[in-house]
């Protein structure tokens, strides 16, 4: 009887674990303990390289340069190339994907619990995920289907390594590298 249970509970462990291992979004997240599993995050600057592919035309955008995050204050993207711009989002933006990002890092999920439903997983020890859908009938539900960013804890500390951002018509994927802290 004790392995038939064995059986069971492992066989009931295996299945689990393989459904979310295989799709982050069957790994729903409970909004009251999100903010302990994930890392604490410090100010960054971190190199950066994007590519936007626009689904309608088959076009791949690439873009890089340097990325800044000061805690309570705000992101900076210096794009160096194919142009050079500068962009800075602050705590009074609010209506924009940086914001968004903005409050994971701040671990500010309830500001962001009304608009978007949540899903996280840890691949090992050190590396994990978390991704946002944003809820029915909020305004980026029709021109969203996901944001996903991707992690290492390292010393403690969060580490993102890349964001995806999947819109209707294009998907922007976001590496980060050579992070200094």
């Amino acid at each position: 009887m004790k392995k038939v249970v064995f059986l069971f509970l492992f066989f009931f462990a295996f299945c689990t674990l393989d459904v979310c291992a295989s799709d982050i979004f069957s790994c729903r997240a409970d909004i009251n303990k999100l903010g302990a599993q994930m890392p604490q995050f410090e100010n960054t600057v971190c190199k950066f390289e994007q590519n936007k592919y626009i689904s309608q035309t088959g076009v791949n955008l690439k873009s890089g340069g340097n990325f800044e995050f000061i805690k309570n204050k705000g992101i900076t993207f210096e794009t160096l190339y194919p142009i050079h711009s500068q962009v800075s989002y602050n705590a009074s933006d609010n209506k924009n994907i940086n914001a968004v990002v903005k409050s994971v890092i701040n671990k500010d999920f309830s500001r962001l619990e009304k608009n978007f439903d949540f899903f996280m997983k840890k691949n090992n020890q050190t590396d994990w995920q978390l991704a946002l859908k944003p809820k029915a009938g909020f305004a980026l539900e029709g021109d969203m289907d996901y944001l996903l960013i991707e992690g290492k804890t390292v010393n403690l500390k969060g580490v993102i390594t890349k964001i995806t951002i999947a819109l209707k018509s294009t998907v922007t994927t976001i590496n980060f590298s050579q992070c200094r802290y």
